[in-house]
């Protein structure tokens, strides 16, 4: 009796086991697959044209404005910028990150849509630098859709229409990095910033623009709290 008793045990610890390993594992995986939505609210740095306004129709009623000055680095993302804002955020390693913005040109020109991003430690998926601050490496993020499209109001976009482009990152390490946006074109707004492992890793949709009515972001995740588009 004592020797079934000692199996019944073993079989129950071993199945705890089980269970506990399983669950830790899902945790792991859930938290590696967690898309990281960062808010005007949540910069910590700005620098030169950059400044947090009230803005109409913004994510939070918030979003990081640049004055409409007429000036612009459209070839590159400058080595050493007078106009940025940073945000840290927490990733994981070796995920890969779809990047989208939402942003807006002041008077809906098309002169006023388009940022750099950059990152203090991106990588491609192969491992490579990609995309680091100080350095002449930036994704160019443009809300127009298409040459003559013109822009309207606030829209999502993780590219530039006329490039091809890398635009899924990776981290080396697990915890806390560094999102630099740099002016392309002064007069762009920027409300919410979203890097996604799964949810819209490769969903064109998320990157439309606001040019035709067929175009609309897709309903996200509540725990997401995407603002739509206004």
């Amino acid at each position: 009796m004592r020797k079934s008793g000692a199996m019944r045990w073993t079989r129950w610890t071993l199945l705890w086991v089980a269970v506990v390993t399983l669950m830790s594992s899902s945790s792991r995986v859930l938290a590696a697959s967690q898309d990281v939505v960062i808010y005007a609210s949540e910069v910590a740095t700005l620098r030169g044209n950059w400044t947090k306004a009230s803005t109409s129709g913004a994510a939070g009623g918030q979003s990081m404005s640049s004055v409409d000055n007429g000036w612009s680095t459209t070839n590159a993302p400058l080595i050493s910028p007078a106009d940025y804002f940073e945000a840290s955020f927490t990733a994981s390693a070796g995920t890969a990150y779809r990047v989208w913005v939402r942003l807006q040109g002041t008077n809906n020109s098309k002169w006023n849509e388009s940022v750099w991003l950059q990152f203090g430690d991106s990588t491609d998926p192969n491992g490579s630098a990609i995309y680091r601050t100080g350095t002449t490496s930036g994704l160019l993020v443009n809300l127009e859709n298409c040459s003559g499209c013109g822009v309207s109001s606030w829209g999502w976009q993780g590219g530039a229409y006329w490039l091809s482009q890398q635009t899924t990152i990776k981290f080396p390490t697990t915890g806390s990095h560094t999102i630099r946006v740099q002016t392309r074109e002064d007069g762009a707004k920027v409300d919410q910033i979203v890097l996604s492992p799964a949810t819209y890793l490769s969903s064109a949709q998320a990157a439309c623009g606001t040019t035709t009515p067929s175009c609309r972001n897709p309903r996200p995740r509540r725990q997401l709290r995407l603002h739509p588009r206004a």
